[in-house]
């Protein structure tokens, strides 16, 4: 039995929101895509933090090539930080992530 009772009331809502996609087409291209929003709410202190991510990737190869050109584009809404935070009876913790910049890079494979 736990003699210990909160004496505070917290309450948290998290939605996430996912979009992928993958087409082909022209018989030699790919292109994928991916976005995702996550919206957190602490209802306790009326704060709410958004963040969003997205990323894609256009490939082509040809057919019987072992070669493969990628245009790639990571952090494509250029989010600086991802905040989350979290409240206790006795632990209040507020963590910043810094993410990379808006990165596009173009990529070569071969495959053997």
């Amino acid at each position: 039995m736990n003699k210990y009772k909160s004496q505070q009331e917290t309450r948290f809502e998290v939605d996430d929101i996912y979009v992928n996609i993958d087409y082909d087409f022209a018989e030699k291209f790919n292109f994928s895509a991916n976005y995702s929003l996550s919206v957190y709410r602490n209802k306790s202190i009326e704060q709410k933090n958004n963040y969003e991510t997205m990323r894609f990737m256009l490939s082509y190869r040809h057919k019987n090539t072992p070669w493969t050109f990628n245009i790639i584009g990571n952090n494509i809404l250029n989010v600086k930080v991802k905040q989350t935070n979290t409240f206790q009876d006795y632990l209040i913790s507020d963590v910043k992530e810094f993410l990379l910049p808006q990165i596009f890079m173009m990529s070569i494979e071969y495959k053997i």
